[in-house]
């Protein structure tokens, strides 16, 4: 009889399941060549049952006995071998406490306690450099260095280079960075650094050179805005955000920015701790400031979970009083005792003016015309959009996310299609949908499924060809199962038949196919 499409539900049965399984002798066998039969009993719990007869793979409550385990183990010389080769025994022996003792013959590098320092010296002598025995003794190299043996392990191997003072001159010579000369050549670098040479030989190397208050004055007197400060000589405008010397040698700067106003606002904690800012939207502030890992309020709320009282202190304020004020309040909540969490001091109107605006993102995104574009082509502007409250805005001329297709429209899809291995190759994510959806039956009906052969089948296939070559040529997959069966023997009898046939017609000796 010839079998069903496996995607046919219901074919495999319990009975088919083990008729199909009694022509094999492996579990590993059976799932190769009929998976079908093979996921069935799987699925149904019917697999133990059906695979009973399987030499060395009867996994049947109580089958593996210690004696058994013991007569498996010694088939293999690796434990990993082992637990590879025979899950069942090496499982039920892991499950009953043997494992060890019916693996006492293999090679157990893996084993707590197994590097012994003979043992290390002995895997040692393999290898004439570190390097070598690192890569390939890795095991003995690990608990010989983590145990103290490295030394005594490694006396015979041959020793690294031991480079002079003016060898690592010379190769010092070629760097002007210190770093690359650590990077290129680590050997000769680290040989000079455990020799205390380091010093002397990086003397023409160039260093980092750290700003002085005094050079930072100096620098910022060359500009008339932070902006401008911070864009042309960041170096120096960075070192004196760092020592908090930027109001000092700013003073006679201009503030820059437009000329939007702001208000002064404070967290007032109940454990007598307070923060001072200034801002154009005090209430959104806030929400910033709760969640900004990198706010000085979001950290001290993280830690204490004390509660607090938000105040604004004033109405709207020019930027330069505004600025002004910041400082004084500061000042007037330190005097009254409140200890202050504020990291920057007052005055500071922040960084560069925002880039993420909503005209900004507006054009960006007008180059697309799907979000997910959006988000994959700019997601710094996606991000900014998002973050202060108008991507839905400047994301309102997209299409909506793209809709699943309807049945009829998978339908559609499917009459595409003449064969499930066309459909499968071409639109597998259709192919999966209708089948995860149930659809299978229904939609597919018209593709032509897999074809599974029978002995009588292939029998039949091979009278219609002259000799093997042909036979394989003509119908590689009939040919294939013939091969796996065991039945070539039988097609090309077939063949004989109608080679000595057709000679005999010609009056010709008959010739035997082999």
């Amino acid at each position: 009889m010839k079998k069903n499409n496996t995607h046919d539900s219901g074919y495999w049965t319990k009975d088919r399941c083990k008729e199909e399984a009694n022509k094999y002798a492996s579990r590993c066998e059976f799932q190769d060549k009929a998976g079908g039969a093979y996921s069935a009993a799987k699925r149904n719990r019917w697999l133990d049952e059906v695979c009973s007869h399987m030499e060395g793979d009867n996994h049947l409550p109580g089958y593996w006995t210690k004696e058994r385990c013991i007569e498996e183990a010694s088939r293999f010389t690796k434990k990993s071998t082992f637990r590879k080769e025979c899950q069942g025994a090496y499982g039920s022996a892991w499950k009953n406490g043997w494992l060890e003792e019916i693996c006492m013959h293999m090679n157990q590098t893996q084993t707590r306690g197994y590097w012994t320092k003979e043992r290390c010296i002995e895997e040692g002598k393999k290898y004439s450099r570190r390097s070598d025995f690192r890569k390939g003794g890795k095991g003995a190299y690990n608990a010989a260095y983590t145990k103290g043996w490295l030394e005594e392990v490694c006396a015979h191997m041959d020793k690294p280079y031991q480079y002079t003072k003016e060898e690592c001159r010379v190769i010092a010579l070629k760097y002007n960075v210190e770093r690359y000369w650590r990077i290129n050549e680590s050997a000769s670098y680290l040989q000079a650094e455990k020799n205390g040479w380091l010093s002397e030989l990086t003397n023409h190397m160039k260093k980092m050179h750290r700003y002085t208050k005094d050079e930072c004055r100096v620098e910022a007197l060359k500009y008339t805005t932070r902006n401008e400060f911070c864009e042309l000589s960041p170096q120096h405008y960075f070192r004196a955000c760092s020592k908090n010397w930027i109001q000092e040698i700013c003073q006679h700067m201009k503030r820059q920015g437009n000329l939007i106003y702001r208000k002064i606002y404070v967290f007032e904690f109940k454990d007598n701790h307070a923060y001072v800012g200034l801002a154009q939207k005090p209430e959104e502030r806030e929400k910033e400031h709760l969640s900004a890992k990198n706010s000085g309020v979001y950290k001290y709320v993280k830690e204490t979970n004390c509660p607090y009282e938000f105040k604004v202190l004033t109405d709207f304020l020019s930027r330069d009083e505004a600025a002004e004020q910041e400082d004084i309040w500061i000042k007037k909540y330190a005097e009254a005792g409140w200890q202050m969490i504020n990291i920057r001091p007052g005055g500071d109107l922040g960084g560069c003016p925002r880039k993420y605006t909503k005209e900004y993102c507006t054009k960006i995104a007008k180059k697309y015309r799907y979000r997910y574009d959006f988000i994959k082509g700019d997601k710094d502007a996606y991000e900014g959009a998002r973050r202060y409250g108008y991507l839905d805005e400047v994301c309102a001329h997209m299409k909506p996310k793209r809709q699943m297709p309807t049945k009829d429209e998978y339908r559609e899809i499917a009459l595409k299609y003449k064969t499930t291995a066309e459909f499968s190759k071409n639109d597998l994510n259709a192919y999966r949908y209708i089948i995860r959806h149930g659809w299978f039956d229904e939609l597919c009906s018209h593709l032509a499924t897999r074809h599974y052969w029978t002995d009588a089948e292939v029998i039949a296939e091979s009278a219609k060809y002259n000799n093997p070559h042909e036979f394989r040529k003509g119908n590689p997959k009939a040919y294939d199962y013939a091969k796996r069966h065991d039945i070539m023997v039988k097609c090309c009898e077939q063949m004989n038949k109608k080679l000595t046939k057709s000679r005999d017609t010609q009056g010709l000796a008959p010739v035997i196919l082999m």
